[in-house]
C-alpha cells in the first residue's frame, strides 16, 4: 500500500515533504506552491493520516519506510528531505537508515530527543467528540473547545473531519491506532553513528521542541549540520511566518539545474 500524495512542479529537484502528527500534506500546499516553480514537490500524506492507508502500527522505522517504497515506486533517487515535528523525526530516520537516498535533510522545529506528550489531550478530545447528533462542524468544534481552548488548534485538528458515505461526520485519520502508539512516536530516535546527509535544523524561537541546551548534542550526531532560528513563531513556523520560513528554505535548497 503506497502514501497518498500530490505533486507540484515539472521540473528541478526533487522535494519530499513530511507533515507532522494529526496533519496532512496539505498543510504544507503554500510552501510547495511557491517552491514549484524550480522544484517538483511532493506533499506526501503519512500512514494514518489525510488519504494514506490505514495500519494498527505505527513508529518512525515504518513510517520511513513508507516514504521509501514510495520514492522507489516513483524512480526517485537523491531527494531533498523536509520533515516538520513527526515528519521530521521521521526523515532523520530514513536519513539514517538510507543515506543514499538523501541529498538535504531539514528538520523543521524538532530535534531526536523524547517528546514530553504534550498533544496527548488533543486525541483524548477528539476521541470524545460524539458525532451521533452532530448536524455541523460548528458543533464539533465547540465539543473541542472544553479540552483545548486555542481556537488555532481546534481550526488546525478539524482539517480531518469529513463526512461519510452516509452524511455523517468522523475523523479521517485513524485515531485509535495515533491513540495506541501515541507513546512510540513521542519516543528518542537512537542514532549510533552520526548522521551523514547534510542537514539543516530550522527551529521556531516561540517554540521549546529544540533548546539551546540540544544544539550541542545534535552536533555531536549530524556530520555536516546548521540551525536557523525564526522569530515570532512557534512550533508551526509554516502557518505562523511562511514567508521567513521560504527565506530561509531559498538558502538552503539547491541551485536549480535548468
Amino acid at each position: 500500500m503506497h502514501l497518498h500524495y500530490t505533486k507540484l512542479g515539472l521540473k528541478g529537484d526533487d522535494i519530499i515533504i513530511l507533515h507532522g502528527l494529526f496533519g496532512s500534506g496539505d498543510n504544507w500546499q503554500s510552501i510547495a506552491k511557491a517552491l514549484s516553480n524550480r522544484f517538483q514537490v511532493y506533499l506526501i500524506d503519512l500512514r494514518n493520516h489525510g488519504k494514506s492507508f490505514h495500519s494498527d502500527d505505527m513508529n518512525f522505522e515504518l513510517m520511513a519506510e513508507d516514504v521509501v517504497e514510495l520514492l522507489t515506486s516513483l524512480h526517485l533517487e537523491n531527494v531533498v528531505l523536509i520533515g516538520h515535528s513527526l515528519g521530521g523525526k521521521i526523515a532523520i530516520t530514513l536519513a539514517r537508515d538510507t543515506p543514499a537516498r538523501v541529498q538535504k535533510l531539514i528538520v523543521v522545529d524538532i530535534g531526536i530527543k523524547a517528546s514530553e506528550g504534550r498533544h496527548a489531550n488533543f486525541v483524548k478530545a477528539m476521541m470524545q467528540v460524539d458525532f451521533s447528533n452532530t448536524t455541523n462542524r460548528s458543533d464539533i468544534k465547540l465539543q473541542l473547545k472544553t479540552s483545548i481552548p486555542e481556537n488555532n488548534i481546534r481550526s488546525f485538528l478539524m482539517k480531518n473531519c469529513v463526512r461519510g458515505d452516509n452524511n455523517s461526520f468522523g475523523w479521517r485519520l485513524n485515531l485509535n491506532a495515533i491513540h495506541t502508539n501515541y507513546r512510540a512516536l513521542m519516543d528518542e530516535i537512537t542514532l549510533l553513528h552520526k548522521v551523514s546527509v547534510e542537514t539543516h535544523f530550522i527551529r521556531g524561537l516561540e517554540s521549546d521542541y529544540i533548546l539551546d541546551d540540544d544544539i550541542p548534542k545534535l552536533k555531536e550526531r549530524f556530520r555536516k549540520v546548521s540551525f536557523h532560528n525564526i522569530p515570532n513563531a512557534g512550533h508551526w513556523p509554516h502557518a505562523d511566518r511562511p514567508k521567513y520560513l521560504l527565506e530561509i528554505l531559498n538558502t538552503i535548497l539547491p541551485s536549480p539545474t535548468f
